[in-house]
This record gives C-alpha cells, structure tokens and sequence, in this order.
C-alpha cells in the first residue's frame, strides 16, 4: 500500500478501518441523482409527445370530417375506445385538452423538454398569446415547478410585470414568494408513475383494486409520493353521530410533521369529492390531530383533473386539499420504463 493510499483510510469510533470517504461519496451519489432527474425527464418527454402526437391526429381527422358535431361524436367514441384499451385518462376533455396543445404549438421543436405534460396543461389554458409566451419562457429560464408556475399566473405576474415597465425585479419577487411558499407544504411530482402496480394498458380496475395494488407495491408507492412518509392504515372509520365515512388510505409524514389523508379516484376528480375530502381534513384536525402535529392535508388521487374546479371548490386560500393525477401505464418510452423500475430496484437493494 502506497502512501497516498494510506492518507483516505480513517478509523471510526467502532476501531473499524473505513476508505470511503465523502468526496468519493458524493461523486458516486450524484451519478445516481443526475441519472433518476434525466429517467423522470425521458418519461415527461415521451408523454408530452404522446399527447402532441394524439392531439395532431385528432385535429387532422376533425378537419377532414364535413360536419362540426361529426368531429364531437369523433371524440367521444374515441374516448370510449382508448378508455377501454388503456385505461382512465382519455376523458374527452382530456382529448380535447391534447388537440388544444396541438394547435397551441403546432411546431414540434417549439416544445421544451424541461416542461411537463401538467406544466402545458397550464400553460394551454392561457388564453392572450403573450402572457402564454411570458410564463413558457420564464418557466424555462427560472425551472419553475408546475405549482410555481400556477402561483405566478394565479398572482398576474405577467399583468404586473407590463405596468411596471417590464422590470425583471417584479418576476424575481413573485418567483421568489412562490419558491418560500413550496418550502412549507408537501411538493409531490405530477403526474405519478403508478406502472409498477402491475395493471396492464386497458385492464379493468375498480378504486378497490387499486387500493389492494398500492397495499402490495407499499414500499414503491412511497417512494413515488417523495420524502418522510409512513404507513398508517388503509379504510380509516370515520363515525359522525352513527354515520360512517372511510378514507382509502392514512399517512403521516415524519419531515412535515402531519397526517396525509388519500382518496383513490379511477375516474376524474369531482367537487363532491373535494368536499368529501375537506371533511375528512377538518375530522383529523379536530379529533386526532396531536399537539405537536401540523394541519393534516387530503390527497385525492386520480386519473384526471380540472384545474378551474378544484380551484374554484377549494377557494383562494386552501392548501391543505389537493388533487395529482397518476398513471398505471404508459404506452410509449417502454425502454425509459424499464430503465426507470431497474434503477428503483437496484436503489431498494442499496437501502437494505
């Protein structure tokens, strides 16, 4: 053993010898979180096209066809096919939310791949060309998340930015207090990669057989939802004067210090199931919550969303309910999929 080797061999408290250290370390770690960042943006990149592909046909088809409802009849029957062979997901709105993009950029190139398929959604429900150019540009430039993103657009951020003779100080404030206000809540990626359940493109399911998946994929499940999560029960009694509600699934998480509440949806999320949920919250809030514990927060997750429903449910000022949209398959980037369940079992393996 040569000199310089013997300088990176340290004694621990247990008198053990160890040769790793934490340069070494941390070049190794970031290999693997470079890689797992470029996996998730492969897979965003690949939905993205999906659905600009899909949006593209369907606009072609619709032009092709001699009458307007023939193209809405179109959509629904197509709705009703893709539904059946790939599952929840291709509502009509969402059909028509994927022509929409088309038509926004009906330039591939012009599509970036830093963006997500939910930060276009956003972006498409813009209506004024140049607002829409401003938020896509700074979305890119400044990597905003698609719920910084919602909050620059929720705050005028563009409307300010033109009365105040266009100074770059006024994004950096608003980018700035929507960074500061994502610090303290619970940031889950959009949408969820649920592929590892198992359900294959067009299997039939029911919300209890999705419960029973995520039950048996745990660990996976998890790891998707991100940080500091524990399991703490599934069907959760809720008893109001002999009425029972049940919520699909309990969690709690460790860092935020509070309970997560889930209600599993297959189909798209309505305002009664908004509701349901803010009764649940309001329920842990006032009978379980622990002293130390922050305020609980609802999860429903499900196979679509409207925005402008939830948002106009919910109200200005609640956080504490929100709605992701999950995917049990994706039909294309089956390469990306793969190398992305490889390295979630290869991360499992380094856990133990």
């Amino acid at each position: 053993m040569n000199k310089d080797s013997k300088q990176t061999i340290t004694k621990s408290k247990n008198s053990k010898y160890e040769v790793l250290d934490q340069t070494f370390y941390s070049e190794i770690s970031d290999i693997i979180i470079q890689s797992r960042k470029r996996i998730y943006t492969n897979i965003d990149c690949e939905l993205v096209m999906a659905n600009w592909k899909t949006g593209k046909l369907i606009d072609e088809k619709q032009n092709s066809l001699p009458r307007a409802e023939y193209g809405k009849k179109l959509i629904e029957e197509l709705s009703i096919q893709m539904t059946k062979d790939f599952g929840p997901g291709y509502t009509v709105r969402n059909l028509e939310m994927m022509r929409k993009f088309f038509r926004t950029y009906p330039i591939p190139h012009t599509l970036c791949a830093q963006l997500s398929w939910s930060h276009y959604r956003t972006l498409i429900s813009i209506r004024d060309d140049k607002a829409r150019e401003f938020y896509y540009n700074e979305a890119i430039d400044r990597r905003l998340s698609v719920r910084q993103l919602e909050r620059a657009i929720h705050n005028l951020t563009y409307q300010r930015y033109i009365l105040g003779n266009k100074n770059p100080a006024i994004i950096q404030e608003t980018v700035d207090k929507a960074k500061e206000e994502e610090k303290h809540e619970l940031v889950v990626k959009e949408p969820l990669l649920f592929n590892f359940l198992g359900f294959k493109p067009g299997h039939e399911y029911y919300e209890s057989d999705l419960e029973q998946a995520i039950i048996d994929h745990l660990e996976e499940f998890l790891l998707e939802l991100g940080k500091g999560y524990t399991f703490v029960g599934r069907q959760k009694r809720l008893d109001l004067d002999g009425k029972y509600f049940y919520i699909d699934l309990v969690l709690y998480n460790i860092l935020e210090r509070c309970y997560v509440l889930i209600d599993l949806k297959r189909g798209e999320v309505t305002h009664q199931d908004i509701g349901q949920m803010q009764m649940y919250v309001n329920y842990f809030a006032e009978e379980l919550m622990l002293k130390d514990d922050n305020y609980p927060i609802g999860m429903i997750l499900c196979a679509d969303k409207n925005d402008k429903v939830i948002r106009y449910t919910l109200g200005p000022n609640n956080d504490q309910i929100r709605a992701y949209r999950y995917i049990t398959d994706l039909t294309e980037g089956e390469e990306i999929k793969l190398e992305a369940e490889k390295y979630l079992k290869l991360y499992k393996q380094n856990r133990k």
